[in-house]
């Protein structure tokens, strides 16, 4: 049986997994409801777009706010960060610094990815462990 929790604590993701006192980041991917909330902050109609007598409507995104509240609903928490030698708290401001920080911010999309494959695999196994009977219904095996 697999328990699914609705309290969304993040995942760890250590620099060095061998050791993580060297520090890492706590990562989560927003719920679908999050991805709404974000997607009806930043997305604005715009100007209608005419081609060919057809009317097609547009919209207008705000990239710069987006990133900032995926970075709130991504990031959780980090420890071991530093940017030019200056150790950094986690909150929102020190979150937009170091998501320039192109070595950080490929190291968190590719944790990212692991959290997406992660979730991949969750769904490979429940396919794996139901059954299909010979009319189609599909029964769960325990």
């Amino acid at each position: 049986m697999i328990d699914f929790k609705t309290e969304i604590k993040g995942t760890w993701f250590y620099f060095v997994e061998e050791n993580p006192d060297l520090g890492g980041v706590c990562l989560r991917l927003p719920t679908s409801a999050e991805y709404d909330d974000i997607q009806r902050l930043t997305v604005r109609p715009g100007k209608p777009d005419y081609h060919r007598g057809q009317r097609y409507e547009t919209e207008k995104t705000d990239k710069k706010l987006r990133t900032k509240l995926g970075l709130r609903k991504f990031i959780v928490d980090w420890k071991g960060v530093s940017l030019d030698g200056q150790k950094l708290e986690c909150n929102n401001e020190t979150k937009e610094k170091m998501i320039r920080v192109q070595d950080f911010q490929l190291f968190v999309g590719e944790c990212i990815e692991k959290m997406i494959e992660g979730n991949k695999t969750l769904e490979a196994a429940r396919v794996k462990n139901s059954e299909t009977s010979a009319d189609g219904v599909v029964v769960q095996a325990d």
